[in-house]
Formats: structure tokens, C-alpha cells, sequence
């Protein structure tokens, strides 16, 4: 199976400086033990199914 070209989220400028890279392999590797359970801070609206076929 092909992956699916997907277009950037945010564009990267040429005059943005690089402060940090972290490797792909290294986010796997995370863990957050303390990390409690999440919490509805509020809600904004609804979304309806959408079934895209």
C-alpha cells in the first residue's frame, strides 16, 4: 500500500531558525507515567457523522 501525500499543516519559512530536531525514533520511545486522566475544559459546538464514501 502507497502512503498518502498529505500537504504540511503549518508552512516552514527559510527565515525560522532551527532551535531543536528530535528524531522520529526518539518520540516512540516516550512515556509519561504521571500523565492523569483527561479533562473536558469546555465544550465549543458539535460534529455530525460524516461518512465519506
Amino acid at each position: 500500500q502507497q502512503a498518502k501525500q498529505r500537504e504540511p499543516s503549518v508552512r516552514v519559512r527559510e527565515d525560522w531558525q532551527v532551535i531543536d530536531e528530535i528524531p522520529f525514533s526518539a518520540l516512540a520511545k516516550l512515556n509519561s507515567p504521571n500523565v492523569g486522566e483527561p479533562e473536558e475544559l469546555s465544550v465549543w459546538g458539535s460534529l455530525e457523522y460524516y461518512d465519506k464514501r
